[in-house]
């Protein structure tokens, strides 16, 4: 796996260095590019990126013998996007799962669905420890270890608000009590 990662580096490099980007939430940094292991996310913001990405796609191609599944890639419009540009043929869907975190094209549905799944996992969690012969208390730290791990709240949401407090530095974060 580490080996895959080194002989993926150059073409992360090159696409970080050519993309425009995007600024996600408050974030000044400029996110183009995100993996791990072999997934790779592209956040394009310019459609005249696209052919600049298929330049390093190519180039990388020749260079490592490595070779991009395109059934396997999806695409995904967000705001103004328009989506009959085309993106190397990959279709457009209105759902993607990146990481085990569904996105979808605006910020308040993405945060719904992962909520619903979450709070969907969690009643069957408490289904499951209902049958177990475990006192309440831990049937209850059981649900919030899992609620614990398994959120990831990026927006700015009454969702969000409800569940998370705000740092000094307006970053919202999980309270955890051990």
């Amino acid at each position: 796996m580490q080996l895959y990662a080194i002989c993926l580096d150059p073409l992360l490099n090159a696409l970080e260095a050519i993309l425009t980007g995007s600024r996600l939430g408050r974030c000044h940094v400029k996110n183009t590019v995100i993996a791990y292991a072999d997934d790779v996310t592209l956040l394009v913001s310019d459609p005249q990126d696209i052919p600049k990405i298929q330049a390093v796609i190519q180039k990388y191609e020749t260079a490592s013998g490595a070779r991009i599944n395109y059934k396997k890639s999806q695409a995904m419009a967000i705001g103004t996007w328009n989506t009959e540009t085309n993106v190397m043929n990959i279709p457009y869907y209105s759902d993607i799962k990146i990481l085990g975190i569904h996105f979808t094209p605006t910020v308040k549905q993405t945060v719904h669905k992962n909520w619903a799944l979450t709070t969907s996992r969690i009643r069957g969690l408490a289904q499951d420890a209902y049958y177990r012969e475990i006192c309440l208390d831990k049937r209850i730290l059981c649900a919030y270890l899992y609620l614990g791990n398994s959120m990831v709240l990026c927006a700015d949401t009454p969702t969000a608000c409800q569940l998370c407090t705000a740092d000094k530095h307006g970053h919202y974060v999980v309270p955890m009590a051990w």
